[in-house]
């Protein structure tokens, strides 16, 4: 018995239209990255980043633009991860990838800059000799106390677990 794989004339037909269909869709990730990644695209996403920070801080923080070699590395990531080969409707898809994009990098810009008030605060406070408590601590911050075998002094230190 000969091993040799064929196509019947229905797999020959499916095949063809897989090759199609495959085809269609390498052709339109291609044109939504031109445009995802176009400059004008970036200088959106910049305005919108901006806006979203400072909306959603409450009018806390007011950012400067992102580098744009940063703003594209999380861009590519999302396009990457996100890009929704079932949805062929080029404003759609851009939609949805910016949104992804903006959603992603407000939540991790605002939670550094609230990081950021922090660590200046308490910096501030501890070299004012105020003490702290686990109530005053980062969230996933605990205070933990730590015996050195060298010297058995009890010395405290943060551990983020």
């Amino acid at each position: 018995m000969n091993n040799q794989f064929f196509f019947q004339d229905t797999n020959k037909n499916n095949f063809q239209e897989m090759s199609k269909k495959i085809f269609i869709i390498n052709k339109f990730n291609k044109v939504v990255s031109q445009y995802f990644f176009c400059n004008q695209n970036i200088e959106q996403l910049q305005k919108l980043l901006i806006n979203n920070v400072y909306s959603q801080s409450n009018q806390k923080y007011k950012i400067n633009k992102l580098k744009n070699d940063r703003l594209k590395y999380y861009m590519q990531d999302v396009f990457n991860n996100y890009f929704d080969k079932d949805l062929l409707n080029l404003k759609q898809q851009l939609n949805q990838l910016n949104n992804v994009v903006l959603n992603i990098l407000v939540k991790i810009i605002i939670e550094n800059l609230d990081y950021n008030q922090f660590y200046k605060k308490n910096i501030k406070d501890f070299y004012n000799g105020k003490i702290y408590d686990n109530n005053h601590l980062p969230m996933n911050t605990q205070m933990r106390k730590i015996t050195l075998p060298t010297n058995k002094r009890i010395m405290q230190i943060y551990d983020n677990e």
